[in-house]
């Protein structure tokens, strides 16, 4: 196994051995300190004399709830479906602790419109109390200097840093201060999803999942289905369904960014050839077949009307999620997982996640962290477990948790430890949006044969090169 770091990666061996094992429920870190006290002890001295002496002890105490004023928290979230509704059940148990607390709940916040309209509201002066962003993002954020620190919240809280993992706390790091909790969602774990009862339809292995990018494609085309007309009845796959559709991580080259010279580097024959590889299953079946769809279906496997949920994709790329999501909507399905195809043949996962983050200028700054603070629990981990299927790497709740009863989740909580390489996105000073929305773009012409993979790629090159160095020179 190679135990070498990558330059955006690290391997199986030094991520077990940076991040430590899970701590025990019972010793929840950061606590309040503990406050010395003088209690009377008595001793008996050789079983004769009886002396009263003085013994200091350290005796844990529970901080009680912060008095807040009267506040209305406006909440902006990435999504819609069963995370706005675990989000606002969570939303829910905190206005019952903090009855004086109102909790309003902007959804779809998402994407680069959703991230312009953010940093809009903050450059306006008018920010929400709390924004959820993805782990990619943080280090265009952090070096806005557009966020709280939360690290004076944490030094008077149950909830701390090593309750995490450090690698993916660090996203959130800048200059040792802490600027983001990834308390929403973002264990590790991905992999390629099949659906058995199909594989077993056309003669495949029901039992054994794609090893290769070429394999994927193959068995795709096997597995394909149409009417008289041509329209998609049911598909074999679509690369850019759930995480698939990321061309810029571990499909194909994980060192496209420097981050110690900022160059970007997505224009070599292996990016290359993996656009070719995902722009091809939509040449191959029609663009416009393809596009009508995507707009039948959505992707992902959070929402009832997901493609590979009501059965009519066969594969999947996605993550931890998915077989919570899965045994929730639809508990007939009988699904397969296995590692997502890496040119080099590694085994390799990711861990990134959702942050809570506080704006600078935002109205309700000691409300706001105790909502963050709320979410970041045992409880309210169970109820994005319950609800949404997902769950954050929050330490104490992954003791607790039990997996074993839900089919295919322990292969994503295995991952971890069996993966040769733990992946996490580069640093980039600017939106990860700006990147992944060109590529797109880009994929949408390609389909239509109107550009070439190295064509597309050496034009986003040049784009986001250029906004790179604009950041940098900003910072």
């Amino acid at each position: 196994m190679d135990a070498k770091r990558t330059k955006n990666g690290m391997s199986r061996r030094e991520f077990l051995l940076r991040t430590g094992c899970v701590v025990g429920a019972g010793a929840l870190a950061g606590c309040a300190a503990p406050t010395p006290q003088i209690i009377k002890e008595t001793v008996e001295v050789e079983k004769t004399v009886v002396v009263e002496k003085e013994v200091e002890v350290l005796v844990e105490v529970t901080p009680e709830p912060a008095v807040l004023e009267p506040a209305t928290l406006n909440v902006w979230i990435n999504w819609s479906g069963t995370y706005q509704e675990a989000i606002q059940q969570i939303a829910v148990s905190f206005t019952t602790k903090y009855p004086q607390i109102e909790v309003e709940i902007l959804p779809s916040i998402m994407g680069a419109e959703g991230m312009t309209k953010f940093l809009a509201s903050v450059a306006g002066g008018n920010p929400p109390d709390l924004y959820t962003t993805h782990a990619n993002d943080g280090g265009m954020l952090t070096s806005k200097d557009i966020l709280l620190p939360l690290d004076g919240y944490l030094e008077t809280s149950r909830v701390s840093a090593d309750q995490f993992f450090k690698e993916q706390l660090d996203l959130y790091v800048r200059d040792s201060k802490i600027y983001g909790l990834p308390s929403i969602e973002g264990a590790a774990g991905q992999a390629i999803c099949w659906n058995k009862a199909h594989f077993a339809e056309v003669g495949l292995d029901p039992d054994q999942g794609p090893k290769t990018h070429d394999e994927i494609s193959e068995w795709a085309e096997m597995l394909d289905q149409f009417d008289e007309a041509g329209n998609i009845v049911r598909l074999g796959f679509d690369p850019r369904d759930g995480r698939g559709w990321s061309l810029l991580d571990w499909w194909f080259d994980r060192n496209w960014y420097d981050p110690e010279t900022h160059k970007l580097t997505i224009d070599r024959p292996d990016m290359v050839w993996g656009a070719e590889w995902v722009a091809g299953f939509a040449k191959r079946i029609g663009p416009e077949k393809m596009s009508a769809y995507r707009q039948t279906y959505t992707t992902y496997t959070h929402r009832p009307t997901s493609s590979f949920g009501n059965g009519v994709q066969s594969m999947h790329m996605g993550g931890y999620y998915v077989p919570l999501q899965i045994a929730k909507q639809w508990p007939d399905l009988d699904i397969g997982y296995t590692w997502v195809p890496t040119l080099d043949g590694k085994k390799v996962t990711t861990m990134r996640g959702w942050f809570w983050v506080m704006p600078r200028g935002c109205p309700n700054p000691d409300a706001a962290w105790k909502f963050i603070e709320h979410a970041t629990s045992v409880e309210a981990s169970f109820t994005l477990f319950n609800i949404a299927g997902s769950y954050p790497s929050y330490k104490p709740f992954l003791e607790k948790a039990d997996f074993s009863a839900h089919p295919g989740l322990q292969w994503f909580v295995n991952s971890a430890a069996a993966a040769d390489e733990i992946y996490f996105y580069p640093q980039l000073p600017l939106s990860s949006d700006e990147v992944d929305d060109r590529i797109n773009s880009g994929l949408d012409e390609m389909s239509f044969g109107t550009i070439s993979g190295q064509e597309m790629l050496t034009r986003i090159q040049g784009e986001v090169q250029t906004l790179i160095d604009q950041a940098v020179a900003a910072q």
